[in-house]
């Protein structure tokens, strides 16, 4: 009985240690680890396809130059590499809904609504934050996440 019952621990823990968690709080309903990290350099082009994104880009750039000391570069168009806030419908209907795509030479967040963006750029803030640094060019691991709230209000308190 003892050796089938440290034969079942064993199993859990090497399942649960084979399946990559995703380091975003809180956890999205959908992710997917990529091959690759993106790399994050001064080089990097933010853009935002519709004028309701540019607020986000704008924050986008701020914060990333708070937390990784890049500045980076704001334009009209992305032409190939770089982070690019889109403005489309999504298939989750739910306000705040967002949809990040990340691959070695583009980051695609796109959105519905402003909240979305809001929700999206704190999740690629939170993936910047796990970042490996070399020299003036920071790595992030890329990811495929999709993820509204599952709450209208976070962060309150009911006593």
């Amino acid at each position: 009985m003892k050796q089938l019952l440290i034969l079942v621990i064993l199993l859990q823990t090497g399942i649960s240690l084979g399946a990559q968690q995703c380091p975003v709080i809180p956890l999205p309903e959908t992710y997917n680890e990529q091959k690759g990290r993106f790399l994050l350099s001064s080089r990097t082009v933010l853009t935002a396809e519709t004028a309701s994104a540019k607020p986000y880009v704008y924050y986008l750039q701020t914060e990333l130059e708070r937390y990784t000391g890049i500045s980076t570069v704001i334009t009209e168009k992305l032409q190939q590499a770089g982070i690019e806030l889109k403005q489309a419908p999504l298939k989750d209907k739910r306000k705040g809904a967002y949809a990040l795509e990340m691959s070695r030479t583009k980051i695609i967040l796109t959105a519905a609504e402003g909240e979305g963006f809001s929700n999206g750029v704190s999740t690629l803030l939170q993936l910047v934050r796990q970042k490996y640094s070399q020299g003036d060019t920071v790595s992030v691991a890329c990811w495929n996440i999709t993820d509204a709230p599952l709450y209208r209000w976070r962060g309150l308190m009911l006593d």
